[in-house]
This record gives structure tokens, sequence and C-alpha cells, in this order.
């Protein structure tokens, strides 16, 4: 039987989560799938992992890599892809045995382009979920249709939206999208297009996706500059919905970029990081930004004047 999904695994010095993220994998009660395990040139024994596991299952092919970073491997990653349906997995992370059935299952009962499910983080070297985290898993889902203005605008839950796993894609509208190269938080610069392109989201209301926090994670890294980079998605994000003539989205747009810009600002005052260059760039651009705000029946010429005086009179102290 041939595959109905893809799933893209990224794998780079794992070596401590592989075995469990693979067999998370080969453990699903759906089993139409081509499994796509991309070693970026891993220093550690994380290519002999992958290797082993393929030579025993026909469904895993591996791809060993110069290392070039996580953007360039889930890019190649889209090119290998053969089936309607992708997803990706990462490789510390692991999933639940109906994790593939359930995505799949909304996607094709519901005509959607993406489905996306709901997870759970948890501390590498702490207790793990277990059943009773799942207890409330009832298999309902339903369909959002145009909500990406919902989406964008809900910071506390972005997590949820950004990142590319926890989803299963339509391949379709992978078309022309490739992740940024030498980028922190590259999801950010992707998943508004696809879900622009998607316009109808099927969510479903169970915990199918555990994520490990573990030392490499980005959550656990202190403060750099490179967390700029969210500023600067979020201002291709106002450009590229600008082009989409979709004014309510370039308004949302540019108050997330406001929102990144002063919360950068602060983590620089906590860590006693001094860069007015940095600083100066992001506010001339956002000054530029300006001319894409007009009155609406949602962004008030108050608003907008408001906006105008943070970007050229308020003070960084």
């Amino acid at each position: 039987m041939s595959a109905k999904i893809t799933i893209i695994v990224p794998v780079y010095k794992v070596e401590k989560y592989l075995d469990k993220c693979i067999q998370s994998i080969q453990n699903q009660s759906f089993t139409d799938f081509e499994l796509l395990l991309i070693d970026d040139g891993s220093p550690d024994s994380s290519g002999e992992i992958c290797d082993r596991y393929a030579n025993n299952d026909a469904r895993i092919k591996v791809f060993h890599r110069k290392n070039q970073g996580i953007a360039k491997v889930r890019s190649f990653g889209i090119s290998q892809v053969n089936t309607d349906y992708v997803c990706f997995v990462d490789s510390d992370d692991y999933i639940l045995k109906d994790y593939l059935k359930c995505l799949y299952n909304a996607v094709t009962q519901t005509n959607a382009k993406i489905a996306m499910c709901r997870h759970i983080n948890f501390q590498d070297g702490e207790r793990e979920p277990n059943s009773s985290d799942f207890k409330d898993n009832n298999g309902k889902v339903y369909v959002k249709h145009d909500g990406i203005d919902e989406y964008i605008s809900d910071l506390e839950n972005t997590e949820k939206y950004v990142c590319v796993w926890n989803k299963i894609y339509h391949k379709s509208i992978w078309e022309n999208i490739d992740f940024p190269e030498g980028k922190i938080y590259e999801d950010m610069y992707v998943w508004y297009k696809l879900l622009d392109k998607a316009n109808d989201v099927a969510f479903i209301d169970d915990v199918l996706y555990i994520r490990r926090l573990n030392e490499g994670s980005i959550t656990h890294q202190p403060y750099s500059l490179e967390q700029w980079y969210m500023v600067d998605s979020k201002i291709d994000q106002l450009k590229y919905f600008r082009e989409k003539n979709k004014q309510r989205l370039v308004e949302i747009s540019y108050d997330s970029i406001m929102h990144f810009f002063w919360e950068n600002i602060n983590q620089m005052k906590e860590n006693n990081i001094n860069d007015s260059d940095v600083i100066n760039t992001h506010r001339n651009e956002i000054k530029k930004l300006l001319i894409y705000l007009k009155p609406t029946d949602t962004y008030s010429i108050s608003k907008i004047i408001k906006q105008y005086y943070i970007a050229y009179l308020k003070k960084i102290a």
C-alpha cells in the first residue's frame, strides 16, 4: 500500500532521545506513512541510529547531509515529499499512537488543508506525561473558516499556531514556501503564509504531541540579540499581508511588531545589554511601516496617532 503521509524528522545530536521518537512513529495506529530521517551532520551516533531503524523498516528513508541547520533540513524534507500530506516531528519529541490517525481523519473528513492538535511540554529529566494528562481527550474536531486574524493576534498561544510540529498539512500549501536560513524562530517566517493559504483549519481537542524541553531548547537559552528575529519575522508578516491587501491582518501584524519590539527592549534592560544600533535600526523600520496604517472600523485614528507618537517620540530609557 502506498504511503498517504510523509513524516519529516530533522536529526542532530539527539542520540539520547532518538529511539523514543522513532519508536513512537513506528507504533502509530495509522501505518500508511513514510518516515524521512534527515541527519544534519550529527557528530554523535544519531546517524547510525537512523540507519539501524531504516535497515529494519521499509517505511523509513535516511538522508545523511553536511550540517546546514534546521531550516535547510526542513526545506529539503519538503522537496522529498511524494504524498498528499506531510507532518513534522522534532527528534527529541514523541507522539501518541493515534496522532497520525486523528490528524489524517481531521483533514480528510473536513477538507481542511491543515489540522492541528494540542500538545504538552515537559522538562527533560522530570516527570514525563502519562495517561492522566490525556484523560480529557475526547476526539472532538472543529473547523475554523478564515480565522487567521484570530491566530496571529493570539500571542498567548503563539506556540500552538506557529510551530510546524503538532500539525498535518496538505502538501500543496507548501508550494513556494521555504524556511529562512540562518535565523532562529524560523517557523515564524512561514506559519502565517501556510494558514493564509489553508483558509480552513481543523482543530483536534486532544493532546497527541509531547514536546521535550531540554538544555538545547531555545526556551532554555539566555537572552541574546538573535531574538530580534521575532520582530523581523513580524515585519515580514506585515509586508506579506500588505501585498495581499488584507488590512485587518496588517493592523494585527503591526501590533505584534510593537509587542515584540518592547519585549526585546525590556529583555535587553534586564540582561544589561546595550546596543542602540539594533534598537534604532528596528525603530526606523517601524516608522516606515506606519504608512500602512489607516483608519478602519477596527483601527481608530486615535490609535494610529498613538502609534506615531510611540514610533517617533516615546523615549527608551
